[in-house]
């Protein structure tokens, strides 16, 4: 690669600044270096065409005999008269609309990011004459909206100029052939324009990503306009060399991990089914191929999640890969290799457990709301006899069994999802962040950061907001102060890593937990997920599965193992009417000197009541915040226009102190009308110590009971484990013992047991009698209990479900009787 004198000086003077700046930000724009050659020369294309073509042949030999026109017409003749490509057929679906754009477009105005912008003309002279017209001088790269970079890098990915093709078309179908004609005209002298005043490489025009995005609306155009009058036989040649400029230009340049990597191979796959006529595309076909095979095993986990931690990115790249197998499919001269599709099959497994009842993903990290309907179509057909996918057709509807898993743990991200039920829009669903920072630019942080859904609508919000920009708004949504975790004496994570984490789930729920030392001293979050039914869940497509669930809620507790700190948490909500609730009504019992501030919401549809027991000495709910008076815009959601950003939002911020080391537990319970629960303080016993007011601290633990009109729920969290210490509490004068470190007990209207869901169960104990007790992988029942275990018919034999086990280190499902009666780890191999 030859570098201009101009460059080598730039060069040479940036270097340290460069070296300062870092690979980061060089991979945001790179290559923005001229390249020479600028592009092939009109020798060497013309050699490169493959003459086994008769009429490439005629244009080959014109052009070696000096018959430089003759040549181009031939070309031209060849090109008008190859099969019509459907891949590259557009639709025009509202003209006046289209042309308003093409309008607009016409006097170089132009929108992006919501910005309407006209570009700069030299300043030299405003007019320049191309294809024998008088046209804008225009300038294709500097920014007209230099706050935000996104601005142009989107302009230059040639959108509008798709615009220009639907308004000919459209124009063409109504028969006013010569208004189709003027923009025929107008798109062929503004590509022509590009051509000759931006050579390969040169600024933001040739950055690789917005070259590979902008090459496939090239040829969906040349498509498009090769019949108008204005597509000559010198713009045919142009066209066609300056597609074959970029496949040049990409593969000697593409990236090898990461979003970018899977968009420019596709793009240049693309150019490979279209133009096979040009000879180098042999070649370039085989660095696609090789390029996918090696960028999947480093931009995704074993366990298929991306390593950039942005759903957004993560469905993009995992789509081109079999959007690439499905070309090759569709071109007879192409061939994918059998190897890729395998490849990618955790990384739809993952989109797949990361859509939401109502088909839209998760937000982590930089993604807006993403439709994923049509991924899950695209993995039913390309994984057909995957369990996970045998339940949707090829447009994504239910048609089939239900996937297996209601909860799935990705281990190497640390993403965990619960779900209540696949087929009912009302479902519960849950997200929790236990995982590693990821690796590269739209990562967030976020880590401990929850998302809950219920009743068709989220209820506790990520903003999975991108932006390039770093104004006070977008950085914002960056920050750990937008995401629902804690803050330490007021500082935001670094990106955290998990010291350790923790999972197992089943039908009746699921518990999560991890921890960071990233503010020095440790922070551990347990998720629980309440899935109580009397039944094992039947998930039909006749009804919903739901329809017998006694109650469904989640639990997150935190604990913080270390010195005395200045203590935020944050949780947000959807913009909502919010009222404090009647603490006399609401809060049975509490600890002596805590302030509970909990709330409730009034939304038109799906309530939750959010009740927040700890440390805390004030809550602020915010809902227009500031810099001025929080440090951090709180409460705002959406002040942008743009599609894709969620509603408003409200913020719920606690701050206290710890005191200490501390524990607290936050109950999230959803609701089609205003939540009606009572959350209660219990005494228990712990190493012969009574803990039933603040005397003694609560680092024990969290124990309180759930109450809701359809029974009672009693929950044990421990910040550390028992070995040796017995945890005991007290019910309605009966006594329980437990070992372990989570555990979830549900008693119905009447106080009998109707289901357990216990984590590391050593044995449970009435009055001295131990009524169930576990050895090894067997579970025992007293012959003299007279409690309603859930039982589930398995064939002749009955097996007692017991729940899940979270234990201090290891990942256990729980099996009974050799059969699996929860979901299992999802860990890379499926």
């Amino acid at each position: 690669m030859k570098i201009s004198k101009r460059w080598k000086r730039i060069l040479s003077s940036g270097l340290n600044i460069v070296l300062i700046v870092g690979p980061l930000v060089f991979l945001a724009i790179y290559p923005n270096l001229p390249q020479e050659p600028t592009s092939y020369s009109e020798s060497l294309f013309f050699s490169l065409l493959d003459g086994n073509y008769p009429t490439i042949r005629q244009a080959k030999d014109a052009y070696e005999a000096g018959e430089i026109e003759i040549a181009k017409i031939t070309l031209k003749q060849y090109y008008l008269n190859r099969p019509n490509d459907t891949n590259y057929e557009l639709v025009c679906y509202n003209l006046t609309e289209e042309m308003e754009r093409v309008d607009l477009a016409i006097q170089r105005i132009f929108t992006h990011h919501s910005k309407t912008l006209q570009l700069h003309t030299y300043p030299e002279s405003e007019t320049i004459i191309v294809n024998g017209r008088e046209v804008p001088n225009t300038n294709w790269h500097d920014n007209p909206y230099p706050q935000d970079d996104e601005w142009i890098w989107q302009f230059s990915r040639w959108s509008w100029l798709e615009d220009f093709a639907r308004a000919y078309i459209g124009n063409i179908a109504i028969g006013n052939i010569s208004q189709a004609e003027i923009y025929a005209r107008e798109c062929i002298d503004l590509i022509t324009d590009f051509i000759m005043k931006e050579p390969v490489g040169s600024a933001y025009t040739w950055r690789t990503l917005d070259s590979a995005l902008r090459l496939q609306r090239i040829m969906t155009v040349g498509e498009t306009l090769r019949y108008s009058t204005y597509f000559t036989p010198r713009f045919c040649f142009l066209f066609l060399r300056f597609i074959a400029d970029h496949g040049r230009f990409i593969n000697d340049f593409h990236k090898t991990q990461y979003n970018w990597a899977f968009m420019e191979s596709k793009a240049l796959l693309r150019l490979c089914a279209y133009f096979p006529e040009f000879t180098p595309t042999v070649d370039w076909e085989q660095e696609v191929w090789d390029t996918l095979s090696s960028v999947v095993q480093n931009t995704f986990y074993p366990d298929g999640a991306s390593r950039e931690h942005a759903l957004n990115y993560h469905a993009i790249a995992a789509r081109d890969v079999l959007d690439c197998l499905e070309i090759a499919d569709y071109y007879p001269h192409l061939e994918g290799p059998l190897t890729l599709k395998d490849s990618i099959l955790n990384s739809y497994l993952f989109l797949l457990h990361n859509t939401l009842p109502d088909y839209y993903g998760t937000t982590f990290g930089d993604t807006r709301l993403k439709y994923l309907k049509n991924y899950l179509g695209q993995g039913s057909v390309f994984y057909p006899s995957n369990p996970e996918f045998s339940y949707f057709d090829s447009n994504g509807n239910a048609i089939g069994l239900i996937p297996p898993n209601l909860s799935a743990y990705f281990k190497d991200i640390g993403v965990y999802n619960s779900r209540s039920a696949w087929n009912d829009s009302d479902a519960l669903y849950s997200y929790f962040d236990g995982g590693t920072y990821g690796e590269f630019y739209h990562t967030h942080q976020d880590f401990g950061s929850v998302q809950f859904y219920a009743y068709g609508r989220r209820l506790l919000l990520d903003p999975g907001i991108s932006s390039y920009t770093h104004d006070d708004y977008s950085n914002y949504f960056r920050q750990s102060y937008s995401h629902n975790v804690i803050l330490v004496n007021g500082k935001q994570q670094s990106m955290a890593k998990p010291y350790d984490s923790q999972w197992t789930a089943g039908y009746l729920g699921s518990v999560a937990r991890a921890n960071t030392k990233d503010y020095g001293d440790m922070w551990d979050r347990e998720v629980i997920f309440c899935n109580f039914r009397d039944t094992k869940p039947s998930d039909t497509l006749e009804g919903t599965s739901n329809s017998s669930d006694l109650n469904r809620y989640w639990v997150v507790s935190d604990f913080w193992h270390g010195k005395n700190d200045d203590l935020t948490l944050l949780w947000h909500l959807p913009y909502a009417n919010i009222s404090k609730l009647d603490e006399n009504s609401k809060v049975i019992a509490e600890f002596t000197g805590n302030n509970n501030y909990n709330i409730r919401t009034d939304f038109i549809s799906s309530n939750i009541g959010v009740y927040v027991f700890g440390p805390w000495n004030s809550m602020d709910i915010i809902y227009d915040g500031s810099i001025e008076e929080f440090g951090q815009p709180y409460g705002t959601r959406a002040d942008r226009t743009e599609t894709g950003y969620f509603e408003n939002a409200t913020t719920l911020r606690y701050q206290g102190v710890t005191g200490d080391s501390v524990s607290w537990f936050t109950v999230h319970y959803p609701a089609e009308g205003l939540p009606d629960i009572n959350v209660t303080r219990i005494p228990f016993i712990f190493s012969e110590n009574t803990y039933s007011d603040d005397s003694r601290g609560n680092i024990i633990g969290n124990v309180f009971t759930v109450t809701t009109s359809q029974g009672t729920d009693i929950h044990i969290s421990l910040a550390n484990p028992t070995e040796n210490a017995l945890l005991t509490f007290h019910y309605n004068g009966v006594e329980y013992g437990f070992k372990g470190q989570q555990s979830v007990l549900h008693f119905n209207s009447s106080d009998d047991l109707s289901q357990i869901l216990a984590g590391n169960l050593e044995f449970l104990s009435a009055d001295g009698l131990h009524l169930i007790e576990k050895s090894g992988s067997s579970v025992y029942i007293d012959e003299n209990n007279t409690l309603e275990a859930l039982t589930i018919q398995i064939g002749a034999d009955s097996s007692v479900y017991v729940g899940t086990s979270l234990v201090p280190f290891g990942l256990i499902p729980r099996w009974n009787n050799g059969i699996s009666l929860g979901p299992q780890l999802l860990e890379g191999n499926f």
